[in-house]
């Protein structure tokens, strides 16, 4: 299974996924959505739609900027998770980030999440805590 990626044209799908994915993360934390900083990052990053068989599956954003590439999202819908498909779309994102030249991707990630395993077997390092974050990142 090998997921193919189409620019996102409609923030909507990406929002839905986005926000279902990190309402735990929010309300654990005591955190809030916030709308104005979704929609201003929709214009400063790569968005993309995880496709299999032409159907949404995920959604996959970077920022590039002369220092790194940073991962903001990356989410699957939850049918699709747990099947290896995150680890291969840290694969496309690495690839993504090399082609833009940047020598580094970096995310955040809560401390609590699931996910900072599979970060860290994709050989992200951790670099500093904010919490409830962890700020790690990958040479590449």
């Amino acid at each position: 299974m090998w997921p193919t990626l189409k620019t996102a044209t409609s923030p909507a799908f990406a929002r839905r996924l986005i926000r279902q994915g990190m309402a735990p993360y929010y309300r654990r934390h005591r955190l809030r959505w916030n709308e104005a900083g979704f929609a201003d990052s929709w214009t400063r990053c790569r968005n993309l739609e995880l496709l299999l068989d032409d159907a949404p599956i995920g959604i996959l954003r970077l920022e590039f900027t002369a220092e790194a590439a940073y991962l903001r999202d990356l989410h699957l819908l939850p049918e699709w998770r747990n099947r290896g498909l995150g680890r291969t779309a840290l694969r496309l994102a690495r690839t993504l980030a090399t082609e833009a030249g940047c020598p580094l991707l970096r995310l955040k990630v809560f401390a609590d999440n699931p996910a900072v395993r599979l970060y860290q077997n994709a050989g992200f390092a951790l670099v500093r805590a904010e919490p409830p974050l962890l700020c790690l990142e990958a040479a590449l």
